[in-house]
């Protein structure tokens, strides 16, 4: 019977077009039967048709229940009243994966019912992934239909040391591959020690593994091309990871709290974000590839044990607090890139001996070496323009402050506690000795001024020629060291 109803509506089956509207005729079909004991719906008589994305139904009474669509209530509708005699069911084609071929209509009013059947020819609209959740040994997946793919989504019933997640699993006979772990989905899983992680992930997302205290070591393949925020955030006893060698960003908190000695960051990485490292207390060594452009602010804060880093030149910015409380730091190379010493980018680094500030920089933050106790000499450059609040307060060691600015850069009261030997170009002298602040040095002038180029600073001599590059300090002749002119034979 149904066969032969669809066989005459094709015969029939005409469309219109009318202010962007497709019409579809509906045919009915033979009384409900079963056990339903409501009638038809006397004279409703529904019209239905397309425009732009949503299939309409308009008829003449509140369809106060069940929309039925080829065996499936619909759920993603909108129900309007277009005048007093006519509504109106507006039904999104893409959200309840309405495609081109034969439909069953069911509509059910309060004490009666309508079904027939119509017929959509041609539609082409894009399906947003149906998916939907499932329990599959032990874990919580939801699995895309139209993708095939599973997110592994949240931890079931499972208690084991030693996770390994599956490359693929099963459901209902359809093979779905495991591309994603999902947000937090082994959030404060204490218990485990060690994770494996397939070649079929692609995304780890936000804090997927934060809190894991007990894991101790994670090997995430090159599949894997983003890892989210905070991902393995607090992982206080993860002494080993494997950074996968397409990764883009170190995102924000990624490996904050971890318990890594040292850390191979890829070349593929153009960014270290805020807080990347943070609290890293056993990190001692790193090295930041050569195509690295951003360090975000307290990218390595409180990394305890660090003793020296080398900033590649590609760095053109260094946020806030980046290296503040990293007290066994005693060296550092800054890029040349860089403009702006951000506010306590140093505060904190007890163990700095002496720093070259790169040659476009034009302003030194607020707290920016607050408290590095053992810092005896540095290096302004003719740029810089302002040195902020409390900027070198507390340095007790600071004995030689060199500055090339022909312009005495602003001060405050606050900038600096201690005032040992100032170096200044000859022809200013006495201009720094007429300007506040800067008066309280003892100054003196050098003729020859050698120009600082960034990052050329030798980590473990703070040595330099007269043009600027980084020497031995057994090579003979004039040399720089720690902001002074020295003479080797």
């Amino acid at each position: 019977m149904k066969k032969s109803f669809f066989l005459f509506f094709l015969l029939l089956l005409a469309v219109s077009f009318m202010q962007g509207r497709t019409n579809i005729p509906l045919v009915k079909d033979v009384p409900h039967g079963g056990n339903d004991d409501r009638a038809r719906a006397p004279g409703v008589t529904p019209v239905a048709y397309l425009e732009e994305k949503s299939l309409i139904i308009e008829f003449p009474f509140y369809s106060s229940s069940e929309i039925i669509i080829k065996n499936r209530e619909i759920e993603e509708c909108i129900y309007s009243e277009e005048s007093d005699s006519t509504y109106q069911i507006i039904i999104d084609l893409a959200e309840n994966h309405i495609d081109a071929g034969d439909y069953e209509l069911n509509l059910t009013f309060a004490n009666s019912w309508w079904k027939g059947y119509f017929v959509i020819e041609e539609l082409n609209v894009n399906h947003p992934t149906r998916s939907f959740y499932a329990e599959i040994d032990g874990f919580i997946y939801k699995l895309s239909e139209e993708t095939r793919t599973a997110e592994l989504s949240d931890v079931g019933d499972i208690n084991t040391h030693n996770i390994h997640i599956p490359a693929f699993v099963e459901y209902d006979s359809q093979k779905y591959d495991v591309t994603v772990i999902g947000e937090s989905a082994f959030y404060r899983f204490y218990s485990t020690r060690s994770i494996t992680i397939p070649t079929s992930v692609k995304h780890i997302k936000k804090k997927a593994f934060a809190d894991c205290w007990d894991l101790d070591s994670i090997y995430i393949p090159n599949s894997v091309t983003s890892i989210d925020y905070g991902a393995f955030y607090q992982c206080q006893k993860l002494s080993y990871v494997h950074i996968p060698e397409e990764i883009a960003e170190i995102d924000t908190l990624v490996f904050a709290g971890c318990n890594f000695s040292s850390i191979e960051i890829p070349q593929s990485v153009t960014s270290i974000n805020d807080h990347a490292f943070a609290g890293c207390s056993n990190l001692s060594s790193v090295e930041i590839p050569g195509v690295v452009s951003y360090i975000g602010a307290g990218a390595f804060s409180d990394c305890l044990r660090l003793t020296s880093i080398q900033i590649p030149n590609s760095v053109s910015y260094i946020g806030e607090g980046a290296f503040k409380n990293c007290f066994g730091l005693t060296s550092v190379g800054l890029p040349e890139n860089i403009t702006v010493i951000e506010n306590t980018l140093f505060w904190k680094c007890s163990s700095l001996v002496s720093i070259c500030i790169p040659p476009h920089v034009t302003s030194i933050g607020d707290w920016a070496f607050l408290e590095c106790d053992h810092l005896v000499s540095i290096v302004i450059p003719s740029s810089v323009s302002t040195i902020g609040r409390r900027a070198f307060q507390y340095c007790r060691a600071l004995k030689n402050v060199t500055c090339y600015a022909n312009n005495p850069p602003t001060l405050f009261e606050t900038t600096f506690s201690v005032y040992g030997k100032l170096n200044v170009p000859s022809n200013v002298k006495s201009i720094y000795g007429a300007t506040r602040f800067w008066n309280e040095f003892s100054i003196y002038t050098s003729t020859d001024v050698p120009i600082f180029s960034p990052g050329n600073q030798d980590e473990k001599t703070n040595c330099f020629d007269l043009q600027g590059h980084p020497s031995d300090v057994n090579q003979k002749g004039i040399l720089i060291k720690d902001g002074k002119k020295i003479f080797t034979r």
